[in-house]
């Protein structure tokens, strides 16, 4: 039928409602799926349960955002994730093309990710090599794009593990997240800056210049351990603030909880590449076309733009599985940092995936069994290249190629999460193995797997040795650390919130 396009505004509307047109030819191009429902809202039941909007000034003030009444009373303003047709990518100079998902972009687009781009990788490595300038942020696509690439690979190999869609995406999520607590010059910050900002605070003195800490008195102490990790946990729940959502721990396995405006909770998730018209063509949830008789069926549940299926949507659940990726097991007591919480003998047991044949997953992003994770294998050929003037993939590409999941024996058991967890708190099946747990392993093919491996972390320690931890570098990273130290009195955060990371986000 022929569709003849036009903007819903107040004046429309209510011209609409006195004298209606002709439904075959009548429809409306908006620019959120939600909006129609505004729009109905003007009649008069509506109206009384919220003020009506003022007269539009402009068509484009006329045209209506999103109004859900959530069951408190609230009323937040809501959007769903953009559609994507295999058309989204960005190159990368290690990886190639890397595809980006709605789900990804909405993650992106927020100010914690975009934050990355200032934080270069490597602190101040550029004082000897030249062009080691990368940031966090390409580090943190890399990552997502391995994580992805690694569990789609094994997923085809062994589909026997029954390794979900859900599964792979939380575990790219944690990989696109892992290092989203970092702070300035990276490593400089929660490494060699807080140890000299202990001893300025002890001594009252810098390089000979009075070092008031007064200002830190009344400021939350620091968690003994602290690390980037934990921030990055911080930071999780920033980001989901900033997209008015947040986990909801007394209801795991439903959507997140809607706090504010922002990603409507119920489009929150996988969305389909295929979704579109009987053409195959792609539907952009910023314009869609409907017509007057579908305005008038709306439906309450059609509220959401594009509303995923319950499989596709991540709850809460998935969310802890995501910072339980960061972590690499479980999460810490609430005011305890990751490092203290694994030095002490609590039995913690794991909330995402609690099932013992998905345990490998936790080992993809942060790799406690061999410390053969993708986090390592992107930065190392990121550093190989800039610092070094290093091609290809070296041993990477047989050891991805190459990886599988198979029982493995422990070798740390009395560090190990697994192995001290409660037997209660797991699905445990009747082939349950002491000591041995699913592990990503690489199977030793005429020998040559294990010069892979071997290739890898000889490599690592060598980056170490020449780019890590370089003299040069070494000093500039100490006269860096007295700079912020001498301008501590002049360079102040304008205000601190311990809950939802607005401080890292201003550095």
């Amino acid at each position: 039928r022929t569709l003849v396009p036009c903007i819903i505004t107040t004046s429309s509307f209510e011209k609409c409602q006195s004298d209606p047109p002709n439904l075959s030819c009548f429809s409306a191009i908006v620019y959120r799926r939600v909006q129609l429902i505004a729009a109905i809202g003007l009649a008069p039941a509506a109206a009384q349960q919220s003020p009506s909007p003022a007269p539009p000034s402009s068509l484009a003030e006329g045209i209506f955002e999103i109004f859900i009444t959530m069951n408190g009373g609230a009323s937040f303003k809501l959007k769903g994730l953009k559609a994507a047709f295999g058309t989204l990518r960005t190159n990368d100079d290690v990886h190639g093309s890397i595809p980006l998902c709605p789900l990804t972009i909405a993650i992106i687009d927020t100010p914690h990710m975009q934050r990355l781009r200032g934080l270069k990788q490597l602190g101040v490595s550029q004082t000897t090599y030249v062009c080691t300038t990368r940031t966090r942020f390409e580090h943190s696509l890399g990552v997502a794009c391995l994580a992805e690439e690694l569990l789609r690979g094994i997923q085809k190999k062994q589909p026997t593990l029954g390794i979900t869609e859900k599964d792979i995406i939380c575990v790219k999520i944690a990989g696109l997240l892992h290092d989203i607590g970092h702070g300035p010059y990276s490593h400089v910050y929660d490494g060699v800056f807080r140890k000299q900002l202990e001893k300025a605070m002890k001594n009252g003195k810098w390089l000979g210049q009075d070092f008031d800490a007064s200002f830190y008195y009344g400021l939350p102490e620091v968690m003994v351990g602290w690390a980037h990790e934990d921030a990055s946990l911080m930071m999780v729940d920033a980001l989901l603030k900033h997209l008015g959502l947040e986990i909801d721990e007394k209801n795991l396995d439903k959507p997140l909880k809607q706090i504010g405006d922002g990603i409507d909770a119920r489009c929150f998730g996988i969305r389909n590449q295929n979704d579109g018209d009987e053409d195959g063509n792609g539907v952009d949830s910023d314009q869609i076309i409907l017509s007057y008789d579908e305005i008038s069926n709306f439906s309450r549940r059609d509220l959401t733009p594009l509303a995923l299926d319950e499989v596709n949507i991540l709850t809460s659940r998935d969310w802890i599985f995501i910072k339980e990726c960061i972590v690499g097991g479980p999460l810490p007591p609430k005011g305890k940092s990751i490092a203290e919480s694994k030095k002490s003998n609590r039995i913690s047991s794991v909330i995402g995936r609690r099932d013992r044949f998905k345990e490998f997953l936790y080992h993809v992003v942060a790799n406690g069994h061999s410390g053969l994770d993708v986090d390592k294998m992107d930065y190392l050929l990121r550093d190989g290249r800039r610092a070094l003037g290093e091609s290809g993939k070296g041993s990477m590409t047989m050891i991805m190629e190459n990886s599988c999941v198979a029982w493995g024996k422990c070798g740390n058991p009395a560090k190990c999460w697994e192995c001290r967890k409660a037997s209660q708190d797991i699905k445990l099946s009747s082939d349950k193995r002491d000591g041995y747990h699913l592990m990503i392993v690489y199977p030793d093919k005429e020998g040559r797997m294990i010069d892979n491996v071997m290739e890898f972390f000889a490599n690592r320690f060598q980056k170490h040795q020449t780019i890590y931890t370089h003299s040069t570098t070494n000093a500039a990273c100490y006269q860096i650390c007295d700079i912020l130290l001498l301008a501590d009195p002049y360079l102040r955060i304008p205000g601190f919130d311990p809950d939802d990371g607005k401080t890292l986000l201003q550095l």
